[in-house]
């Protein structure tokens, strides 16, 4: 993940519990008779200083203090996990461990804010401890707390979890029916397709094939963050992937992350051989063009892009063991791309694909 992903979810974090601490902070302050008899607090609004804390401006403090320290934490948690997810720990396991971190990071969290609040406004604060030792703590007041808190770690852990099914900005566009009418837009698309793939789906058997993309796809995702990209579809032992067509400075990006995944494979080119017999090579073909994008579907909608653009960074993608290359990419894309001097570029050939009039040039990409 890249420094801009971290900071934006570090935003994002901290803007959600900062947002419900607030939200959860005005609906008891407006609410607190109901809340009181929630609780089982036995004390009137006149005397009480319980009802007083829960009707002051000291509850929004604790709020914004909760949801920056908390939306931090979780930030670190984020962190954490996503190292652990790329071990392929069991889904109990995970579970069992986000519990454990969540339950530490509220218990340092309220300690860091009373330990503020005591040096602050120990005035107040001492008078609300004394009063609330009186009486014996309410277990319905830790379990609307907690239960709260708890609602929306995971209501937000399902927010992050569609984006990784989905991708957020998809998912927001589904929602708002943006694409219910067919949209064209300009895109770079890239098939990566794993060299003789038959013969080693011959060779491994169909459960060891799999557990063999499952390695490599888990290694190419890495570089998929690194570089910004989209992960339109798996199809067997291709993904397909997707940029929109970028600024100048990252026109590029489609060939550094392959060849950053073909480093990435390199390092675990003696454990590919060992578990599997073989090391896995890829190829992959770009192509640079107007696609367009619509809404399809009923019982399960999703967007898909249809065009001539996408069908030829397929076939290009093909071509590459007819012309030994390990990457081939097309004339429209090289145009955008040939300014880059850190990558040497050659025309292979001039070709007529199928079912097409018009000739296609295209282009091999080595770095320099």
């Amino acid at each position: 993940m890249n420094l801009k992903s971290k900071l934006g979810y570090l935003a994002f974090f901290i803007f959600m519990w900062t947002a419900f601490s607030f939200l959860y902070s005005v609906t008891i302050i407006y609410n607190i008779k109901y809340f009181i008899t929630l609780t089982e607090l036995q004390y009137t609004l006149d005397t009480s200083s319980l009802a007083h804390y829960y009707q002051s401006n000291y509850q929004l403090l604790e709020a914004f203090l909760f949801g920056l320290f908390f939306g931090i934490f979780h930030f670190f948690i984020f962190l954490i996990v996503e190292q652990i997810r790329r071990k392929q720990m069991s889904f109990l396991k995970m579970t069992i461990l986000k519990t454990g971190m969540y339950v530490l990071a509220m218990g340092i969290v309220s300690l860091v804010i009373y330990a503020i609040l005591m040096t602050q406004y120990e005035h107040v604060y001492k008078d609300l401890i004394e009063d609330f030792s009186k009486t014996q703590v309410p277990a319905m007041l830790i379990v609307v707390i907690g239960g709260s808190v708890i609602a929306f770690v995971l209501f937000i852990n399902f927010l992050i979890e569609v984006n990784y099914k989905f991708g957020l900005r998809h998912l927001i566009n589904l929602v708002l029916g943006k694409y219910y009418y067919p949209q064209a837009h300009e895109k770079i698309f890239m098939f990566i397709d794993l060299k003789s793939s038959t013969h080693y789906a011959e060779k491994l058997g169909h459960l060891k094939i799999s557990s063999l993309l499952q390695e490599c796809f888990f290694i190419l995702n890495l570089s998929v963050e690194k570089f910004d990209a989209e992960i339109y579809q798996y199809i067997g032992d291709e993904v397909v992937l997707t940029w929109n067509v970028p600024n100048s400075n990252k026109i590029n990006h489609p060939m550094a992350l392959f060849f950053d995944f073909e480093k990435r494979l390199l390092k675990k080119k003696t454990w590919f051989e060992s578990k599997y017999g073989f090391f896995p090579e890829f190829k992959a073909g770009i192509n640079l063009g107007v696609i367009t994008i619509a809404e399809v579907g009923y019982t399960r909608r999703e967007l898909a892009y249809h065009g001539d653009a996408i069908n030829t960074a397929s076939r290009v993608q093909h071509l590459c063991n007819e012309y030994d290359q390990p990457i081939l990419i097309t004339q429209s894309f090289y145009e955008k791309a040939a300014a880059f001097k850190n990558f040497e570029f050659h025309e292979i050939d001039n070709i007529t694909l199928k079912g097409k009039a018009a000739p296609l040039k295209i282009y091999s990409a080595l770095p320099v």
